[in-house]
């Protein structure tokens, strides 16, 4: 008798698990989605994109907001990185670093990489 109720008890735990496990994926999937619908929100209104490296702060161009494009043409393949890594992969290049601080250049060649800007996330002014 003892052993029945163990398979009845074990039959039905593996239903709620089941269960469960179902419910918790469309929570999470749920609050994923509205999370990104708040971002998105979020971004749109309290941001906007610089695209003119001119238009840039001296500050700003090697910001976490600046976003470079790398391009290798040996491999053809490109990637994306953000102005604090661009920073880090200038390191000791003083001249190079001088002319994009004072936003002489826009596009250049470091090592095997070619590298240009692309845009920066602002906040928007406050009109």
């Amino acid at each position: 008798m003892k052993q029945n109720k163990g398979i009845c008890s074990q039959q039905a735990e593996e239903i709620i698990l089941k269960g469960s496990d179902k419910l918790v994926e469309q929570r999470v999937l749920a609050r994923m989605e509205e999370n990104e619908k708040i971002s998105n929100e979020q971004n749109t209104k309290s941001f906007e994109y610089k695209t003119e490296f001119s238009q840039l702060s001296a500050d700003e161009v090697f910001s976490e907001y600046a976003h470079y494009k790398l391009f290798n043409p040996d491999t053809r393949r490109e990637f994306f990185i953000d102005g604090k890594a661009l920073e880090s992969k200038i390191g000791l290049d003083t001249v190079l670093y001088d002319k994009l601080k004072n936003r002489s250049i826009m596009a250049f060649e470091l090592g095997e990489y070619l590298i240009k800007f692309v845009r920066c996330k602002v906040p928007k002014s406050q009109s």
